[in-house]
């Protein structure tokens, strides 16, 4: 049968990410939505909405301490209140986070399912965790070469960019030939068989 790591993941390996509604900091403040006393948010798939909620915002003096969500999921009614922490910067003012309703740790992103929670509490993975070793390799080569095209850039990190787009371009050379040897190997078994 298939080596470690082939075939199907199981579903307790976590739901990925894009297969859910999110509440993102950095697209609430750029849309002024903290300026305001209280908005829907809506998602849709073409023109057909498919989910809302309200969002109230609580505040302390001029500061946001929190959204306050209301919205019904599966026949359920939820309100309940998304923390916002500021963390100060470096060079003045700062930067909002959520703190997730669940485990209280500092968020961008809050994702919904019955309620809306930080990836680790939802049981999250990253798409990058469900590549083989070939198109791991291939991404990691299309991004070096991306950073790669930058104007300006010093002698020293040039060269090292270069052996880091060298170690990644033998990995999936390695990669590439391990995969054609499988699938060459699966080919002479079917072919075996017939």
């Amino acid at each position: 049968m298939g080596g470690m790591g082939s075939g199907r993941r199981s579903s307790s390996c976590g739901s990925r990410e894009n297969d859910f509604h999110t509440i993102e900091i950095k697209w609430l403040m750029q849309q002024g939505c903290f300026s305001l006393a209280y908005f829907p948010m809506r998602w849709s798939r073409g023109e057909i909405e498919i989910s809302s909620i309200g969002v109230t915002v609580q505040r302390d003096g001029d500061i946001v301490t929190g959204l306050e969500l209301s919205y019904n999921c599966r026949g359920q009614s939820y309100k309940y209140v998304a923390s916002v922490d500021w963390l100060p910067c470096y060079f003045g003012n700062s930067r909002p986070y959520f703190l997730c309703p669940h485990c209280g740790r500092r968020a961008l992103k809050l994702y919904g399912g019955n309620l809306f929670l930080c990836r680790r509490c939802q049981g999250f993975t990253y798409d990058s965790q469900y590549y083989d070793p070939w198109m791991r390799n291939f991404v990691n080569v299309k991004k070096l070469q991306e950073k790669m095209h930058k104007k300006w850039m010093r002698g020293r990190t040039w060269g090292k960019l270069i052996e880091k787009h060298d170690r990644y371009m033998m990995a999936l050379h390695a990669a590439t030939k391990a995969t054609l040897k499988r699938y060459k190997s699966i080919e002479d078994r079917i072919k075996k068989s017939s």
